[in-house]
């Protein structure tokens, strides 16, 4: 049985190794540039709020981190170019617009999903606009019945 003092030196150092190869490739990545953008946005707002912005440059960063290359690969860019780096800089500076859109498109989905009748983004994006249709139309019927349940006499406007 080995202790702690008869660990190999090698795995120690290998561990370390990965690490900072991790480290290295994130701050030379798209991650660095999103954060970039998040810091400028952070910058830039009006809410000051630490906590908040904290959470907005780390979805910024991993926004950019993730949809880059996807985006790269969809315009035919090489994703080592500097239109790339252009690309995660502006994905890190509305990436948690674009994550509380998402997350909201989600949320209302889920209350009336609708299957896709085709497995394109068409069949997608209609599947989700009826979904909201149905989830406005729901809404509206709880308003009326809500103005037909008031006790005052007097109807909502």
């Amino acid at each position: 049985m080995t202790t702690g003092t008869d660990a190999d030196p090698n795995k120690n150092k290998k561990m370390n190794d990965i690490i900072l190869s991790y480290i290295s490739y994130i701050t030379s990545t798209h991650f660095a540039s999103g954060a970039a953008g998040a810091v400028v946005r952070y910058a830039t707002s009006k809410d000051k709020n630490l906590k908040e912005n904290i959470a907005g440059g780390i979805a910024g960063a991993l926004t950019a981190s993730y949809v880059t290359p996807l985006i790269t690969s969809i315009l035919s860019i090489d994703e080592s170019s500097r239109s790339a780096s252009g690309i995660a800089f502006v994905l890190g500076l509305i990436g948690l617009y674009l994550t509380e859109a998402l997350v909201r498109i989600i949320a209302n989905y889920s209350k009336h999903p609708v299957i896709p009748t085709a497995i394109s983004l068409e069949g997608i994006a209609t599947a989700i606009n009826v979904s909201a249709e149905l989830s406005n139309n729901n809404n509206n019927k709880q308003d009326n019945e809500d103005d037909n349940n008031r006790t005052d006499g007097k109807s909502a406007q």
